[in-house]
């Protein structure tokens, strides 16, 4: 295919305009819009065919989204995309970080790793990453993590000492049963 000014470029049977514009440069291709093909408007997912005339149309407000994935046929324009949306998932963390730090002190409950991973364990989630960028994007509702959070301070004692008893019997009853069957070196 062919750039505006005639410059050849080569791509892979099946390439589309996302791919043309990400090998023009990673900021093009990330505000693409749209394409216009020998002079007629196309979406970014329009397959491009040998000796095509290519010129990108860009929007400032576009942002690329998991879905232009599935539209691009290069390594090169799927990597970068995964570093944008690597990026953006990025700062949306730090976001709902900042918010869930904010409501820990108004509930007055400790930001701490247990607090989280109680959170990540609830919300079935990979790891923090997931849980702060979730909250950023409202997708989780900060009166349930309260609740969540609160209900855990409350069950939490009783918990402890039934795990501690647990073990205790696990450890205790193994070795009363096997005294017959092994030998027990120092103590």
């Amino acid at each position: 295919v062919f750039t505006p000014l005639g410059d050849l470029k080569k791509f892979p049977e099946g390439a589309t305009v996302l791919d043309f514009a990400f090998d023009i440069h990673s900021a093009v291709g990330a505000s693409c819009i749209g394409a216009k093909i020998n002079g007629r408007n196309v979406p970014i997912r329009h397959k491009l065919k040998n000796g095509d005339k290519v010129e990108i149309l860009r929007s400032k407000n576009q942002t690329p989204n998991p879905d232009w994935l599935n539209y691009v046929a290069t390594s090169k324009a799927k990597s970068k995309i995964k570093v944008i949306l690597k990026e953006a998932k990025m700062k949306d963390a730090e976001r709902g970080k900042e918010i869930l730090k904010r409501r820990f002190k108004n509930w007055k409950l400790e930001f701490q790793d247990p607090n989280i991973r109680k959170l990540i364990r609830h919300y079935k989630l990979k790891d923090s990453i997931d849980l702060y960028s979730d909250v950023a994007k409202e997708k989780l509702d900060l009166l349930e993590i309260k609740s969540i959070l609160t209900e855990q301070h409350t069950k939490e004692e009783p918990k402890q000492v039934s795990i501690q008893e647990d073990i205790a019997k696990r450890i205790i009853r193994p070795q009363e049963k096997k005294a017959d069957d092994c030998l027990i070196i120092d103590n």
